[in-house]
């Protein structure tokens, strides 16, 4: 390990300019000081580029700088989960300089009130940590560190799946009979008439239906889908009011539904394993000459059958992870307006080019429209020199030659083979090994890749063939 106040060239030098958490450490291994970073280089370098003499520097700050003999530092997928595991870290750790979020505050959750007899979602500080014969059934989601918003959000859930809407159902029949909720019909518990009793299959469905949307996949992406179509309706009909309140909705449903990896509890086995898909990322940088720090991975693979049925894929992966929302399918379109004029049968060179290009090129397009929208930092192709070579024509065309890193992996023998331009210029060959699992990780990604090009291959051929129709028997 190097000391940092002397060495901090050397250190800085090969950070990844992506959102994390940093931990300052003395020589014996404690934690002085965790940090989170929108971006790690910048924020590291603030301290360390004039070995922590800076006169910008508080002199408190300096300390720590002196004391700091080294950093450990776990990427994450975005700054908000950075946050999340920044306050994970400092109620476990207790460093001494860290003097913010030491007190019992946490970060609120949504709560799915399933051991209730009328359950309803609301928010939640903390998650139940006591032991008991009958654990809770209550289901949680988060944490969320965008707190505004967020009740009226769990309140909008309840009137939209038909919920109750008040805390708790008084007991008394005569209060329930008053409630302004009830009267008003927003409501959609009866609990003057179901409360004594089960709740109605109506409600049940409610429910179900709630738990499957905080669940997250489809049923939310369908729902966004239509909170826009209402809110276009609104804004065309000057129900600007009701357009704010939409609005106010969208922007939290975008929110939530971040991806946040599994820092809900940091014990030793989860911040191991984050600090080792960091390790790893850091080693396939290192060892295929990369650019750029491989947060954010794509990898393009192709089928068909002798030039029919042919289809492209692209799947995505967010710090070792698989991000399912950007996966994409491609039907292949050829027809001379790729490469050297060359339709899709039996070209892979030109299928490679045509699917890497139409990927980037709409990522690109969409970065003007959607901050959170962004390029790759490490594109695969499945395939050799060939692919390789059609791959850069497409990065090229798409506007983005430097922005992003190319590399093909094809299938040698009894291993991978991977190709990739060095910092001179050249390309060079390493072959993955079964003990090496950081390069392991391309091969494992291109495996995706070809999964899901060809579950669509066969799907469109399925479709094609026409089944005989049944005889009926006299």
């Amino acid at each position: 390990m190097k000391d940092l106040s002397r060495h901090p060239a050397d250190f800085l030098k090969n950070l990844p300019s992506s959102p994390g958490v940093y931990m300052m450490k003395d020589s014996s291994g404690k934690v002085l000081y965790v940090g989170k970073a929108a971006n790690l280089k910048k924020r590291l370098a603030f301290y360390f580029s004039s070995g922590g003499n800076s006169p910008r520097l508080p002199g408190r700050t300096r300390a720590l700088v002196a004391r700091t003999f080294y950093v450990d530092y776990i990427v994450s997928v975005s700054e908000r989960e950075a946050l999340i595991l920044e306050d994970r870290l400092i109620k476990k750790l207790r460093p001494f300089y860290n003097i913010l979020l030491r007190d019992d505050k946490t970060y609120p959750y949504l709560k799915l009130s399933l051991s209730e007899k009328f359950p309803s979602v609301s928010v939640a500080r903390l998650l139940p940590r006591y032991k008991s014969a009958k654990p809770s059934r209550d289901l949680y989601f988060g944490p969320y560190p965008e707190t505004p918003g967020l009740r009226g959000f769990a309140f909008w859930l309840n009137k939209s799946f038909g919920l109750k809407l008040c805390r708790k159902i008084p007991d008394k029949v005569e209060e329930r009979k008053r409630c302004l909720y009830r009267q008003t019909g927003e409501c959609g518990c009866d609990c003057v008439f179901y409360y004594d009793k089960n709740p109605d299959d109506k409600y049940k469905l409610g429910v179900r239906s709630a738990k499957k949307f905080l669940t997250g996949g489809k049923a939310l992406e369908r729902l966004e889908r239509r909170l826009i179509a209402a809110l276009e309706e609104h804004s065309g009909k000057l129900e600007f009011e009701k357009a704010a309140a939409i609005r106010d909705i969208l922007y939290t449903l975008k929110k939530i539904s971040c991806p946040i990896r599994g820092v809900r509890e940091v014990d030793e086995k989860v911040y191991t394993a984050l600090s080792d898909t960091t390790e790893k990322l850091k080693t396939i940088q290192s060892e295929l000459s990369l650019k750029r720090f491989p947060m954010v991975i794509e990898c393009a693979d192709i089928s068909n059958t002798a030039g029919e049925y042919a289809v492209g894929s692209v799947v995505r992966v967010v710090a070792g992870e698989p991000d399912k929302s950007g996966y994409r399918r491609f039907r292949i379109k050829g027809g001379g307006i790729f490469s050297a004029g060359e339709t899709p049968r039996q070209n892979d060179f030109a299928m490679i080019e045509e699917v890497v290009y139409r990927r980037l090129s709409r990522l690109y397009k969409g970065m003007e429209k959607d901050s959170d929208c962004r390029l790759p930092d490490l594109f695969v192709v499945d395939g050799g020199l060939g692919q390789l070579s059609a791959a850069d024509k497409a990065v090229e065309r798409a506007g983005v030659k430097g922005k992003v890193d190319m590399i093909a992996i094809s299938k040698g023998g009894d291993r991978d083979e991977i190709y990739f331009t060095d910092n001179d210029g050249g390309i060079k060959r390493v072959s993955v090994s079964d003990g090496d699992s950081a390069l392991l990780i391309i091969s494992h990604i291109r495996d995706e890749a070809h999964r899901f090009a060809v579950s669509y291959h066969k799907k469109l051929r399925d479709k094609s063939f026409v089944r005989p129709t049944q005889t009926s028997r006299n």
